[in-house]
């Protein structure tokens, strides 16, 4: 068994890789854009810490993927889950996007955080850096991508169920 990709512009002469040697970061990539090809695609894509195979030069660009495949089909949504803060930080310009589903150990309650609520406490203090700005109704906190890679780090976004 092979896999081919079009990888060179030229269909009459696609190079063959066997499966052993696609990245899990391809496949997913390759899984995701079929998916997303569908005549009828599914109404929810889940990936699992997207970040995993997936080259940290590339992960930006797998994710500016999936946002086209947002904004050409509003019918399929996403679902994708991190423990990494360069993925997070991807987000920095769309923090409403992102939650955070934390199981509380005290009374086993599921919470659910709005990392751009969630900030916006923090922003008003003047505690993190940030800025505020209206769309769709509603004020979005404006965080430097450099700035979520600190607050990952320092413990901040722990702190907020993040």
């Amino acid at each position: 068994m092979f896999w081919q990709f079009d990888l060179t512009k030229d269909s009459s002469n696609l190079p063959y890789f066997e499966p052993k040697l696609v990245s899990e970061g391809l496949l997913k990539a390759g899984a995701v854009a079929l998916l997303c090809a569908l005549k009828h695609p599914p109404a929810l894509i889940m990936i699992e810490e997207i970040e995993n195979g997936v080259n940290i030069e590339n992960v930006a660009e797998f994710l500016g993927w999936i946002r086209q495949t947002i904004g050409k089909d509003k019918r399929t949504k996403f679902i994708l889950t991190t423990h990494s803060p360069s993925v997070i930080r991807q987000f920095s310009g769309d923090l409403d996007a992102v939650y955070n589903v934390h199981l509380r150990s005290k009374d086993h309650r599921s919470l659910l955080t709005n990392l751009n609520d969630a900030l916006s406490v923090y922003v008003r203090m003047g505690t993190v850096e940030g800025d505020f700005e209206e769309k769709e109704g509603k004020e979005i906190v404006k965080v430097k991508p450099y700035k979520l890679t600190e607050l990952f780090y320092g413990g901040i976004l722990k702190k907020i169920g993040l």
